[in-house]
């Protein structure tokens, strides 16, 4: 579906990145996010120097701020790009910070709320379904 053939979303919706280690850093500079509906606000890492040291078009922020950056630019979704022993806290502290929504890339189930939506993104899951299709 194209982004004109979609249903209205709720209108434009802000969303940040936690981990920017090799995958969180990718978004930050994804073209995909000029389309109107998404806007990414903020970038947030426990490694106060990554933060400082990295290159971004978006504000990048320690983790330390999620909650205050969150409240402060409304954001609503989360890319969580963190190593699965870190992704539950993470994602802890972005539901008590208001976020209502994550895409998860860390290989783990999260225990969030029923008022948090999560979607699990497995790559190697989506790569034994492509192997699937490919077999038939």
């Amino acid at each position: 579906m194209s982004p004109a053939t979609l249903p209205n979303l709720g209108g434009r919706r802000r969303l940040c990145v936690v981990g920017l280690g090799r995958l969180g850093s990718a978004y930050l500079n994804y073209r995909g996010f000029d389309s109107g509906e998404f806007e990414l606000a903020a970038g947030f890492d426990t490694n106060v120097n990554r933060v400082e040291i990295l290159k971004s078009p978006v504000p990048l922020y320690p983790a330390f701020k999620v909650p205050e950056v969150i409240s402060r630019f409304g954001i609503e979704l989360a890319l969580l790009c963190v190593p699965a022993d870190a992704a539950q806290a993470a994602a802890e502290k972005l539901a008590a910070a208001g976020i209502r929504g994550i895409v998860n890339f860390a290989p783990v189930v999260l225990q969030l709320p029923p008022e948090v939506a999560v979607r699990n993104v497995y790559i190697i899951d989506e790569l034994r379904a492509l192997a699937v299709t490919l077999h038939k």
